[in-house]
């Protein structure tokens, strides 16, 4: 499966986004999406991740970390954020996956 940002057809946002692939630069449909200065997320999980050498990175377009997480146990769901109050905010399609070793990353609006 190819990383989803949006229904294909109108440019607007899944929910959740998903994101299988690894990205160094911002892909095309993520700034499509974006609207206003900040990109809010609710929930943010890593599923299934396959093994315990597997990790995942979320940066900044500049390469500061913003996420950087080691598989602790395969096969379980890690949880990088869950705060429907306060959710995450990313600047506006300037935030990269750098590395998914496996599973996929799901970011909930």
């Amino acid at each position: 499966m190819a990383n989803k940002f949006d229904n294909g057809t109108t440019g607007i946002a899944v929910n959740p986004i998903v994101i299988d692939t690894a990205f160094a630069a911002v892909p095309a449909a993520l700034t499509a999406i974006a609207q206003g200065g900040r990109q809010a997320f609710k929930r943010i999980v890593w599923t299934v991740p396959a093994a315990t050498t597997d990790t995942l990175s979320i940066t900044d377009i500049n390469g500061n970390v913003l996420f950087n997480e080691k598989c602790s146990v395969a096969g379980q769901d890690v949880l990088l954020w869950d705060d429907a109050v306060n959710p995450y905010l990313f600047k506006q399609s300037q935030w990269l996956v750098p590395t998914i070793g496996s599973g996929k990353l799901l970011l909930y609006k």
